[in-house]
């Protein structure tokens, strides 16, 4: 005799509940798989067309983030303009995948957008093939990896448990 428990406004057994617990993990890795790898195309995409141009900075900005650890993170924002094939556009990336530059103190993020002050010419990278996307740095960011190894793990790990609850 096991024991009912009422989750999302169904009364389910507890072998239900952890059926349905074990589908999420499964569910939940393979989106973060999907999503991880489509930041990582994104991201290739960027770096493989990227073509350099002169922009200049219009506008720069700490924004602070207190939502992650109890502790305060500052981005460093800054936006620019920048012309491709006689069209004029503006972007606020500072790296291919629109990562903006984290600080964990403010004096260091003040530091970074001293380095773009208003008004200046930049050299930014622009997708050939989507020359509304430029960045300011052309550098890889492993956060597309991360997701789809965490993501292969939890779904592994529900993969396991659901086949373990069949057989």
């Amino acid at each position: 005799m096991g024991f009912r428990i009422n989750l999302l406004g169904g009364n389910y057994s507890s072998g239900e509940t952890s059926l349905i617990l074990v589908s999420l993990f499964l569910v939940g890795g393979i989106t973060l798989m999907g999503y991880g790898f489509t930041q990582y195309r994104d991201q290739s995409q960027n770096l493989n067309n990227a073509v350099n141009v002169s922009a200049t900075v219009t506008d720069t900005n700490i924004r602070t983030d207190s939502s992650r650890r109890g502790e305060t993170d500052y981005q460093a924002e800054i936006s620019f303009e920048y012309s491709y094939e006689e069209q004029s556009y503006s972007s606020d990336f500072i790296y291919p995948l629109d990562d903006d530059k984290e600080f964990n103190q403010q004096s260091k993020a003040q530091q970074y957008i001293d380095s773009y002050p208003t008004g200046s010419n930049v050299e930014a990278f622009v997708n050939s093939e989507s020359p509304e996307t430029a960045f300011l740095n052309a550098e890889r960011s492993n956060q597309p990896l991360i997701l789809m190894i965490v993501g292969t793990l939890t779904a592994l790990m529900g993969a396991y448990k659901l086949t373990r609850r069949v057989m």
